[in-house]
């Protein structure tokens, strides 16, 4: 049986996902290598807090990696991400 730590992981792994939005920044990402927030927003046509809130989700559950360049952050999926769609795949 799981310890309980690593199921409450597992559970707000799939909570995070569970949204349609970060599902939809998620593929973006995958496809543009690395975005801004901004970028992001503009591109999905979003709310820039609103994708803010969901990038910062997305990388307390290690879904993408942030890489400071300058002032600004750029975001990529991890390969947990990666590793996740290849789950999928078998």
């Amino acid at each position: 049986m799981l310890d309980s730590t690593l199921q409450m992981e597992i559970l707000f792994l799939f909570k995070t996902l569970n949204n349609p939005r970060r599902l939809q920044i998620m593929f973006y990402l995958e496809k543009a290598s690395f975005a801004t927030n901004g970028v992001i927003a503009k591109v999905l046509q979003l709310h820039p807090g609103t994708v803010s809130k969901d990038l910062s989700l997305l990388c307390k559950v290690e879904l993408l990696e942030k890489e400071k360049v300058g002032t600004q952050r750029l975001f990529s999926v991890s390969n947990k991400w990666k590793h996740i769609k290849d789950l999928n795949r078998t």
